[in-house]
C-alpha cells in the first residue's frame, strides 16, 4: 500500500492535502502523493491500467500504458482532453519506439531513408526533449494517435522518468499532467492543483520539506530543467515516388530547426530530407492534430492574458490616464528582460522571467509564473511583452517561450492598454461562437466523428464520470432525494409544482420563526428550535454563530421543501436595514414573496424598504400578519397600514379566531370554515364551522374581499355589480390572477411562534403565487443595444442563468444560481457571459441552510448552488449559443465608514484576503485605501453592518482589528450659477498642451435630478468647431474628474449642471488630455465661486419604546438634532413608536444610549432618507477640520 506523503507546498483552492488527513470522510479528493521510493509500485499501477503523474526534464507527464485503450481513455477523462489531441509515448529503449513506427518496422532488413532519418535523430537527441512523429505500426491503438495514423514517441532524460518506465516494463503515453489547455505543470504541487480529484498517483520530485515562507517555496529547484514541452518533429516521405523526405518541426522546444539540420547532415541525409518549420495556422480543438499543443489557446491561465506589442513595449512610459492606472492596478506583469519595469510600481504584481534575457532561465520559470499570476487576489489580467528580437532560428528556447506565451494569450497582441483590450473583449462577447472555439477550453464531451477511434473507448465520452469539487454534508436521504427531485423537476410539466419564494420583513417580525415552522411542517427538520439559540441549537436558517448570538438574520439562507405535490424553494432574508442587499438579491431572482408583518407594530421602516424592493422587481406577494398572540395585536390596523402606507390593494382571506391570549386559529373567508391547530406543535389541523359569534364579521370581510378584487378584476366586478358571490374556484382563480399581476395582496394571519396559521399560508403560496413560467422575466440582447427579451423558462432552450449570491466556505466559493431557461447538468460546460470564461460544472447542490444535497441536473425555474465556479455576483451564464445577459440588481450606496487596521502588522495579508472575499459576497461593503494616509477604509450600510464584518474578521480569519471613528459620507453642492473661461497651456518642448473652455455651472434641483436619473449633468451647447467634436467627451471626463473632490472638504459633488458653450483648440498642441485637464481645473476653480455648501446624509429613524420612556427618548433625539415626525401610542398604551429624521453624523453610538435610556427595552432601526445642507457653523467646523488634516499630511 502506498503511503500518502505530506506535501506542505500545496496551496490550492478547495480541499487541501491537510484537510484530507484531518477528515477521513472526505471522498472528493482521489489523488495520492507518492514518494520516489515507491517507483516499483507505480510501475505495477501503470501495467494494471492506472494513472501515474511523474516528472520529466520538460514538464510533469500523466502516464498510462500506451498499448491499453482503457488506460488511455482514463487519461482523456482525467485531463478533460478532446479526442483530437494525440498523446506522446515515452520509452527508454529506442527499439520499442521503432516497433511502434511503421517505416522502421518494415525496414528491419532494408535501410529506407525514412528509417535512417528516425534512427539518426534518435541517436542525436535521445534521451532528451525531442519527440519524433512517424506513420504508426498497426498495433498502435487509434485513440493514442487521435485517428491521424501517426505515432509520436520520445525518450525522456529525467532519471525519475527513466526509472519509472523501466519499472513499468511498457511504453508510457504521457501528456502534460494538467487539465487540458491549462498551464503545464512543472512541480508536483501543480499537478495536485489540477488533478487532485482524479484517480492519479503523483510522484513527488523530491522528498517533501516544509516551506516557512513563499520565498522559500519559490527558491525550490525546479525538477523540470527545460521547463517547456519537447520539440516535436514529423518525419515522412513525400511525393509520388517517395524518394524524398521532409522533417517538419511541429512544435518548438529545446531542440531547434538548426539542431535537426546539423544532425541529418552528420548522418548524410541532408540531400534527401528538407527540414522546415510548420507554417500553418494553429488549429481549433475540432481539428485533429498530428502533434499536441496546436490549439489556438493552450498553456493558458484562468484569467485573460494579453501580449503587449513591440511598439508599445519600446515606448513604455508612465501611464497617462486614470483608466490605464486602474487597469494596471488589476494586472499582473510577467516580464522578460525588464521591458515592462516602468509599469512595475503601478501593477498589482510583477515578475521578470529573466532580467538578463536568458531564454533558458525564462523557460524554466514561465509555467510556474503563469500559475502564480492566476492565483493572485484581485488580478483581472496578465500582461507580458512580445518576444521577437532574440528569437532567431537557432535560439530554440526563445522560440519556445514565444510560442507558449502566444498560445497562453490566444495570440492576442494589443497596441494599447484599455482600448485594445476592450475591443478584443467586446468582439469576443459579440461572437459567442468564436469564443467557444477560440477561447474556451475544449470539452471532452464533444461528438468527434473519427473513423476507427471510438470503438476502442470503453464507454462514450458523453457519459464520462465527473469529479466532485468539494466535500459536503449530505442529508440522510440525499441519494434517494436527488433521484426523485431530478425526476420531478425534469418531467414534461416540471414547473407546475414549483414555487420560488422569499420571506421578508422588518427586523423581529418573525421571518425566521415562520421559516422554521414551514420546514418542520414540510418534514425538512425533525424539531423546532429557538431563533436566539437559547436551546443550544438555534433556528435552522440562522446557521452563522453570530446570527444565533444576536437573534437576527445576517445573511440570506436558501432551502427547499415539499408541500403536498408541490416543491418550494425558500430564501429567508434579514430584516435589519444594514443587510438590505440580502433582500435585494433574493427578490431579484424569486418569483414570489411573503411579506411578514407584526400584528402589533404593523408596517415599520424596513417594511417600507422591502415593499419598494418588491415593487422594483415586480414580485407578487402574500402578506402574513404574525404575532396575533401578543398583547395589542390588531390585524385590521395592519391591513389599513398596508393600504395607506404601502399603497397596496390588500384584503384579508382569513380573520383570526381570538386575539392575544385567546388566539386559537383562523377562519378561511373563501371556504367559510374555521381552522384550528392542535397538538404540541400545532401539527394537527381541525376544520369546523364558523363560530356563531363571528358569522356577521365573516360576511362583512367576504364582501370587503370581493369589493377589493372587483376594483382590479372584470370577472369579479360583474359578480359585485349583480350583488352575487362567486363560487370558490372562481374567487381563487381571480385572486391568483391579480396577485400574479401585482394588483392584489391576499392577507393571511396567525402566530408562527404559537404554531398557528402556518399550514394555510403554505396552501396560499401554492394557490396564489406564480409558477416560474407565469412570472415574466427579461434578459438583455447585447447585440441589439440591450433590448429586453422575455425569457422562455423552457428546459429545452439555450441555458440562461444568473449567479445572485456568493458564499466563501472552507471548501471554496459557493455560487447560488437561478436558472431562467435551459438545463444545468453535472459535467457540462457553461460560459460566463460577462468575462467569456468557460467553466465545467463539477458539482450541483440544493441548499438547506448550511447543509447541501447533491443533484445531477436542474432545469428552468430552479434555484441551486454550485462549487468551483469563479465569478462575481450578478454574472450571467449561458451554454454559449445566446447573446442574452440578465440585468443586475439595484445596490444602495454605503452611508457609514470606518478606518481599519490589524493589531498585528503580520496579519495585513490575511486582512486583505478576508476583505476581498467579503466584498465579493456583499456589494454594499466597499473597501478602499486612502491614497494619502494609506489607511484601509471600509464603508457599509450602518453601524451593525460594519460591526458584524469586524466580528467575522476576528472569528473566521483570526484577524483582530483596530477601528477608527466612523466617517460620514458628506457631499458637496453649489447654490448659484457661475460662469467660467479657462485656458490650459503647457509647453515643455515639442508638442505641448493647449485647451480653452467657456461656459457656466449651475445648481441642479432635486426634481431635475430625478428626471435625468443622475445627480450631475454635462450639457454640451457648443456651436461650430472651435472645440473639435472629438474633444467633447474629454471635457465630460474632465467634469467627472472635478466632481470627485469638492472645494470645501474634498467630498463628491452632486446637484450640479455643467454647461459647455465655447472654447478654443490648437492644431498641434490640443489633445484629449489637454481638454480633460482644462475642464477639470475650470470646474474646480469655478465651484469655489458658486456659493458651495456641504450636504450630510439624514436617516429616517424609527424608535420603539415602552411609553414610560417617551420623554427621555424624545429629548435624546432632539439633542442629536433630530426632527420628530410622528409619535404613535399602541392601542393598549404600553408602547410607543417614534418616527424622526436625524443626521447620520449624530447617530453614532445611539444604540448604546437607547439601551441605557430604556433599560434595554428600546429598539430602533434607520434607513437612508436624503442629503440635506448642514448648518453654517457645522460647515465651518468641517472645513476647519479638513484644512487641519491637509496641513498635517503636508507637514508629514
Amino acid at each position: 500500500m502506498i503511503a500518502v506523503a505530506q506535501h506542505n507546498e500545496i496551496e490550492s483552492v478547495g480541499t487541501t492535502h491537510g484537510e484530507i488527513a484531518d477528515n477521513p470522510s472526505v471522498s472528493a479528493v482521489s489523488a495520492r502523493l507518492v514518494p520516489q521510493t515507491e517507483l516499483k509500485e507505480c510501475g505495477e499501477r501503470l501495467r494494471s491500467g492506472g494513472l501515474v503523474a511523474f516528472p520529466t526534464e520538460t514538464v510533469y507527464g500523466l502516464g498510462c500504458n500506451a498499448l491499453d485503450p482503457e488506460a488511455i481513455t482514463k487519461v482523456f477523462e482525467a485531463k478533460e482532453r478532446p479526442l483530437t489531441d494525440p498523446l506522446i509515448t515515452h520509452v527508454t529503449d529506442p527499439n520499442i519506439a521503432f516497433g511502434l513506427w511503421d517505416a522502421v518496422d518494415k525496414a528491419k532488413n532494408t535501410a529506407s531513408p525514412e528509417a535512417e532519418a528516425l534512427r539518426a535523430l534518435c541517436e542525436c537527441f535521445w534521451p532528451g526533449p525531442l519527440t519524433l512523429v512517424a506513420r504508426a505500426a498497426p498495433k498502435v491503438p487509434p485513440i493514442l494517435m487521435a485517428g491521424t495514423g501517426f505515432c509520436a514517441c520520445r525518450s525522456p532524460g529525467h532519471p525519475l522518468s527513466i526509472a519509472l518506465i523501466d519499472a513499468a516494463g511498457v511504453p508510457i503515453a504521457a501528456p502534460s499532467a494538467n487539465k487540458f489547455g491549462h498551464v503545464s505543470p512543472t512541480r508536483s504541487s501543480h499537478v495536485w492543483d489540477d488533478l487532485k480529484h482524479e484517480d492519479v498517483w503523483i510522484v513527488e520530485e523530491e522528498p517533501s520539506r516544509g516551506h516557512e515562507t513563499e520565498a522559500d517555496a519559490k527558491a525550490e529547484t525546479n525538477c523540470c530543467k527545460v521547463g517547456v514541452e519537447s520539440s516535436v518533429a514529423k518525419v515522412e516521405m513525400i511525393g509520388e515516388t517517395k524518394t524524398t523526405g521532409r522533417v517538419t518541426l511541429l512544435r518548438q522546444g529545446a531542440v531547434s530547426l538548426k539542431d535537426i539540420v546539423d544532425c541529418l547532415k552528420k548522418a548524410g541525409l541532408a540531400e534527401v530530407f528538407e527540414v522546415v518549420a510548420m507554417t500553418k495556422k494553429a488549429t481549433k480543438d475540432t481539428v485533429a492534430n498530428v502533434a499536441p499543443g496546436q490549439t489556438i489557446r493552450h498553456y493558458s491561465p484562468d484569467i485573460p492574458s494579453f501580449i503587449l506589442s513591440l511598439s508599445l513595449c519600446e515606448a513604455l512610459v508612465e501611464p497617462s490616464s486614470d483608466e490605464d492606472r486602474e487597469l494596471l492596478g488589476r494586472s499582473v506583469l510577467i516580464d522578460f528582460g525588464g521591458r515592462l519595469r516602468a509599469w512595475k510600481p503601478f501593477s498589482l504584481a510583477y515578475r521578470d522571467l529573466s532580467p538578463t534575457r536568458d531564454s533558458s532561465e525564462a523557460t524554466q520559470g514561465v509555467f510556474e509564473a503563469l500559475r502564480w499570476a492566476e492565483r493572485i487576489e484581485g488580478a483581472s489580467q496578465i500582461l507580458f511583452p512580445e518576444i521577437s528580437g532574440e528569437a532567431e532560428q537557432d535560439n530554440a528556447l526563445a522560440l519556445a517561450l514565444k510560442d507558449r506565451l502566444t498560445r497562453a494569450a490566444s495570440g492576442v497582441v494589443v497596441d494599447s492598454l484599455g482600448e485594445g483590450m476592450n475591443r478584443y473583449t467586446k468582439s469576443n462577447q459579440a461572437n459567442t461562437k468564436d469564443r467557444q472555439t477560440n477561447l474556451a477550453r475544449p470539452s471532452p464531451t464533444k461528438n468527434y466523428k473519427m473513423t476507427g477511434l471510438l470503438r476502442f473507448v470503453a464507454r462514450p465520452f458523453g457519459s464520462l464520470s465527473t469529479r466532485t469539487a468539494h466535500p459536503n454534508k449530505l442529508l440522510p436521504s440525499a441519494t434517494t432525494a436527488s433521484a426523485s427531485w431530478s425526476q420531478r423537476w425534469m418531467s414534461s410539466d416540471e414547473n407546475t409544482a414549483l414555487r420560488n419564494i422569499g420571506i421578508s420583513a422588518h427586523i423581529d417580525s418573525g421571518k425566521t420563526t415562520l421559516t422554521e415552522r414551514i420546514l418542520y411542517y414540510t418534514g425538512k427538520i425533525n424539531s423546532i428550535h429557538d431563533v436566539r439559540g437559547k436551546d443550544g441549537v438555534g433556528a435552522k436558517m440562522d446557521s452563522m454563530e453570530l446570527e444565533r448570538e444576536k437573534g437576527i438574520t445576517i445573511q440570506s439562507a436558501a432551502t427547499f421543501c415539499q408541500w403536498d405535490d408541490a416543491h418550494i424553494n425558500i430564501i429567508d432574508t434579514p430584516g435589519h436595514v444594514d443587510f438590505t442587499v440580502e433582500v435585494e438579491r433574493a427578490l431579484r431572482v424569486l418569483d414570489g414573496g411573503v411579506l411578514v408583518l407584526c400584528g402589533v407594530s404593523g408596517v415599520q421602516s424596513q417594511s417600507l424598504t422591502v415593499d419598494r424592493q418588491m415593487k422594483r422587481y415586480n414580485v407578487p406577494r402574500l402578506a402574513f400578519v404574525n404575532k396575533l398572540d401578543r398583547q395589542g395585536a390588531s390585524p385590521d390596523n395592519v391591513i389599513g397600514q398596508l393600504r395607506d402606507q404601502l399603497k397596496l390593494n390588500a384584503a384579508a382571506v382569513q380573520i383570526p379566531i381570538g386575539l392575544e391570549g385567546a388566539h386559537e386559529g383562523v377562519v378561511d373567508l373563501i371556504e367559510e370554515r374555521s381552522i384550528q391547530f392542535d397538538g404540541e406543535k400545532g401539527e394537527n389541523i381541525k376544520y369546523g364551522d364558523v363560530p356563531e359569534d363571528m358569522v356577521d364579521e365573516v360576511e362583512e370581510k367576504r364582501m370587503e374581499l370581493l369589493e377589493r378584487l372587483a376594483d382590479v378584476d372584470d370577472e369579479i366586478a360583474e359578480f359585485f355589480l349583480m350583488e352575487e358571490f362567486p363560487d370558490n374556484e372562481t374567487l381563487k382563480a381571480a385572486i391568483r390572477r391579480r396577485t400574479i399581476s401585482c394588483e392584489f395582496v391576499p392577507v393571511f394571519m396567525g402566530s408562527a411562534f404559537k404554531n398557528k396559521g402556518v399550514q394555510p399560508l403554505l396552501d396560499g403560496v401554492i394557490d396564489y403565487l406564480p409558477e416560474p413560467k407565469e412570472k415574466k422575466n427579461y434578459a438583455l440582447d447585447v447585440t441589439k443595444d440591450e433590448e429586453p427579451v422575455e425569457v422562455t423558462c423552457d428546459k429545452n432552450d439555450s441555458l440562461l442563468a444568473l449567479a445572485f449570491k456568493l458564499d466563501e466556505t472552507r471548501f471554496g466559493q459557493l455560487t447560488y444560481m437561478r436558472i431562467y431557461q435551459g438545463t444545468l447538468k453535472k459535467g457540462n460546460h457553461i460560459i460566463n457571459v460577462n468575462d467569456g470564461k468557460k467553466i465545467k460544472l463539477a458539482r450541483i447542490v440544493r441548499m438547506h441552510s448550511d447543509d447541501m444535497e447533491e443533484i445531477d441536473e436542474a432545469g428552468a425555474g430552479e434555484v441551486v448552488a454550485m462549487f468551483g465556479v469563479d465569478c462575481k455576483s450578478m454574472d450571467t451564464f449561458s451554454c454559449g449559443s445566446t447573446d442574452l445577459v440578465m440585468a443586475s440588481m439595484f445596490v444602495p450606496e454605503p452611508v457609514m465608514s470606518l478606518s481599519l487596521k490589524p493589531k498585528k502588522s503580520t496579519m495585513q495579508n490575511q486582512l486583505g484576503k478576508a476583505l476581498n472575499k467579503f466584498t465579493k459576497e456583499d456589494p454594499t461593503l466597499r473597501v478602499k485605501v486612502d491614497e494619502d494616509t494609506q489607511e484601509t477604509i471600509i464603508s457599509g450600510m450602518g453601524e451593525l453592518h460594519l460591526e458584524v464584518y469586524i466580528e467575522r474578521l476576528n472569528r473566521e480569519y483570526d484577524v483582530e482589528c483596530i477601528t477608527g471613528a466612523p466617517n460620514v459620507n458628506y457631499k458637496e453642492t453649489i447654490n448659484k450659477q457661475q460662469k467660467f473661461d479657462w485656458i490650459h497651456k503647457k509647453q515643455t518642448g515639442g508638442s505641448g498642451q493647449y485647451a480653452r473652455v467657456m461656459g457656466y455651472i449651475e445648481p441642479l434641483s432635486e426634481e431635475e435630478q430625478k428626471e435625468i436619473k443622475s445627480t450631475t449633468h454635462f450639457d454640451n451647447q457648443c456651436i461650430g468647431t472651435n472645440i473639435p467634436p472629438e474633444f467633447y467627451s474629454s471635457c465630460e471626463k474632465g467634469m467627472m474628474d472635478a466632481i470627485l473632490e469638492g472645494a470645501l472638504v474634498g467630498s463628491e459633488v452632486e446637484g450640479m449642471r455643467v454647461v459647455l458653450q465655447d472654447g478654443a483648440a490648437h492644431a498641434v498642441d490640443s489633445s484629449d488630455m489637454a481638454f480633460r485637464t482644462c475642464m477639470a481645473n475650470a470646474i474646480r476653480d469655478t465651484m469655489k465661486k458658486a456659493n458651495p455648501s456641504i450636504l450630510e446624509p439624514v436617516m429616517r429613524v424609527e424608535v420603539e419604546i415602552p411609553s414610560e420612556f417617551q420623554g427621555t427618548v424624545v429629548a435624546a433625539l432632539n439633542r442629536r438634532m433630530g426632527m420628530i415626525q410622528s409619535s404613535d401610542v399602541n392601542d393598549d398604551g404600553s408602547g410607543i413608536t417614534i418616527l424622526a429624521e436625524v443626521p447620520l453624523s449624530n447617530m453614532f453610538g445611539y444604540s448604546t444610549e437607547l439601551r441605557s435610556l430604556t433599560q434595554g427595552k428600546g429598539e430602533f432601526s434607520m434607513e437612508y432618507f436624503k442629503h440635506i445642507q448642514v448648518p453654517r457653523n457645522t460647515q465651518d467646523e468641517l472645513m476647519k477640520k479638513y484644512r487641519e488634516e491637509k496641513e498635517q499630511e503636508e507637514a508629514a
